[in-house]
This record gives C-alpha cells, structure tokens and sequence, in this order.
C-alpha cells in the first residue's frame, strides 16, 4: 500500500476532546484527509470530501502544498499522474466553494 499522509501530518494533529482517563485522541487535518482520500480513489470517499461541511473547512493553500508534496515525495510517477489528475478536477470543480456560507448559500 503507497503511504499517503504527508511526512508533516502529525504538526497539524488536533486533540479530540474526549474525556479519558489515560488516552488522548487526536485527527488529522481536513487536508490530510482529503488528500488520502483521493489517493484511495474510491466512490464513498469522493462523496465525503464534497460535502459542504468538508468544503468550508478547507485550506486551499495547506491542500496544494500536500498533494505537491505527495507527489513529488510519495507516490511512484504512475501513481502521482493519476492522483494529479484527479487533484486537478477536485480543486477545479470544489474550490469554487470557498467560503459558500459567507455568501448566504
């Protein structure tokens, strides 16, 4: 299986708040996610990173920085063409909808 994560994910960790005795729970950034989603290229996980409540959380910049940098560190070049492929079509349809809620929509 091809690592997916960016080699810098853990800086962007954020705490759950869980209230636990003796285990913190953390999650990756939205970015992270998505990136790994579409390097799955599986439908469901599409479908997750359209959502709205996933768009609005998106940091354009931080998602290019990592899938550059997934793709020139990570993947191997057959693999990296595929995924820019589909970067490239995510980024064009959904960016569109930065800040939708700002605009009443």
């Amino acid at each position: 299986m091809t690592k997916v994560l960016s080699v810098s994910f853990e800086k962007r960790l954020k705490k759950i708040d869980i209230e636990t005795k003796r285990i913190s729970y953390y999650t990756t950034s939205p970015e992270d996610i998505i990136i790994a989603k579409l390097c799955s290229n599986r439908p469901n996980d599409f479908i997750d990173i359209t959502e709205k409540d996933v768009l609005n959380k998106i940091d354009w910049n931080l998602l290019d920085e990592l899938s550059k940098e997934v793709t020139d560190n990570i993947m191997s070049s057959l693999v990296s063409e595929d995924f820019i492929l589909r970067y490239n079509d995510y980024k064009e349809k959904y960016k569109k909808w930065e800040n939708w809620h700002l605009r009443g929509f």
